[in-house]
This record gives C-alpha cells, sequence and structure tokens, in this order.
C-alpha cells in the first residue's frame, strides 16, 4: 500500500493546525482549531463546542503519547505518529468522538444532517472557498441527496486518515 497519500493528507492536516507557521503543532494550537470552528459555526461557549473541544483534547494526547510529548509536535513527527496509530483500537476511539462531535457541532439546526451551507460554514474557518468545500460537499455526499450524514461524515474521515486511495472521497475531509 502506497503511503504518500496518507502522507500528503497528514502532512496538510499538520499544515492546517500549525496557526503560527513555526514547523509545530501544540495542544493550544489545536485547541484554537476547535474554538475557530466553533466560533466560525456560531456555537462558541455551546455544550456542542465543549463536546468538540474535549474531544480535540483526547486527539492531541493521542497523538502526543505516540510521539512522547506534552509540549509539541514537530510535521515528521505527526506523520510518522499518524501512521503508527491511524488503525489502533485506541486512535479509532479517539477518532470516532472526534467525528461524531464535529458533525455535531456542524449540524447547527439539529436536523442530524450537514448541509451545504453548514459545510461552506465550518470549512471558511480553516480558509477554505466556498467553492472548494462545494466540491468536498458534494463528494462526501455518497447517496446524493444533498446533505451529508453521520454516516458519510464518519466514512469521509475514517477515509481521510486510513486510505491510500488518491480518489478516496474522504481526502477532502480537511
Amino acid at each position: 500500500m502506497s503511503t504518500a497519500v496518507l502522507e500528503r493528507k497528514y502532512q496538510k492536516l499538520f499544515t492546517n493546525y500549525d496557526s503560527d507557521g513555526d514547523g509545530f503543532i501544540t495542544r493550544a494550537e489545536l485547541e484554537a482549531s476547535s474554538t475557530n470552528l466553533s466560533r466560525n459555526l456560531g456555537e462558541e461557549d455551546s455544550p456542542k463546542a465543549r463536546r468538540h473541544a474535549e474531544a480535540t483534547g483526547r486527539y492531541w494526547d493521542a497523538i502526543a503519547r505516540q510521539v512522547g510529548t506534552t509540549d509539541r509536535i514537530r510535521a515528521e513527527e505527526w506523520v510518522d505518529a499518524a501512521h503508527q496509530i491511524a488503525t489502533t483500537p485506541e486512535f479509532k476511539q479517539v477518532i470516532n468522538e472526534l467525528i461524531d462531535a464535529t458533525h455535531e457541532l456542524c449540524d447547527t439546526d439539529g436536523d442530524g444532517h450537514i448541509s451545504l451551507r453548514e459545510f461552506q460554514q465550518a470549512h471558511r474557518a480553516s480558509g477554505a472557498s466556498e467553492a472548494d468545500a462545494a466540491r468536498a460537499f458534494e463528494r462526501m455526499d455518497t447517496d446524493g441527496d444533498g446533505r451529508v450524514s453521520r454516516e458519510e461524515t464518519a466514512r469521509a474521515a475514517r477515509e481521510y486518515f486510513t486510505s491510500s486511495d488518491p480518489k478516496a472521497a474522504g481526502n477532502s475531509f480537511f
């Protein structure tokens, strides 16, 4: 299995989290990404935002434990750690919690699905254009019903972290 696709995705995620561009990510940067997403969705200080922040903290803890640090992580360490733990039971649990919390946070109207508008609003937090977000949404909406279900969100996230297929819909998750 080719790891080049996975490495690109892990590196992209690292770059998104490295908000100050210093070549390291910290727990504070990961927490700030959660806060930024919540703020963009108008959910700052809500129970959904707190749940997402807690899940983000557990995500940091899992990666940091793999690296052997609590301080900061370099890109190479992040990529190596992600490769090593992406399919472990602990990481699957952590990612599933983060996926659920992310889906719930992005579902601002509470209907159980993420609409294109909600998806675009969430992706604005990472600097994605509306057009890029719309393309990602279309790929993730695998049943073509015009909304992304919790199952579609989970499938896309799993593909993002584990699939080396360059055409996987989940490659658009972040």
